[in-house]
């Protein structure tokens, strides 16, 4: 009987790591897909589309700021790739290169993106601000 209630034990401390482990692979897999989205809205110059991967407190849609259509972004680098600093809450740095079209001057700025997990809705935000072109 005590072998039997090992066993048992055992099958079921192991379903829960393996439940563990994938839940954590969805949420890496969702994360990356997340980062590789938003970089190429920023890249193809959706930069009003950056917007929709925050999350406002009244669930509406974030004040988008005027003359963005004047921002092309010229070079996207990740300087440290994303990496999960808390369960559910992920920072990346990256590197962009930007030029406004009536100066054509490239200017240079690093973006520390802070992600947050929410659960219920299985999807990864962007916390941090939304870059800023100035």
């Amino acid at each position: 009987m005590n072998l039997r209630f090992v066993r048992l034990l055992s099958i079921t401390l192991a379903v829960l790591a393996l439940t563990g482990c994938l839940d954590r692979q969805r949420r890496d897999i969702s994360l990356d897909a997340t980062l590789r989205k938003y970089e190429s809205t920023l890249r193809w110059g959706r930069l009003e589309d950056a917007y929709l991967f925050k999350r406002t407190p009244d669930a509406g849609q974030a004040e988008i700021p005027r003359g963005l259509g004047d921002v092309r972004v010229t070079g996207y680098e990740v300087l440290s790739p994303a990496v999960e600093v808390s369960e559910g809450r992920a920072v990346q740095a990256v590197r962009i290169q930007y030029l406004f079209r009536d100066r054509q001057v490239v200017k240079t700025l690093m973006d520390e993106q802070v992600w947050q997990y929410d659960k219920d809705a299985d999807r990864w935000y962007l916390a941090s601000p939304v870059v800023s072109f100035r």
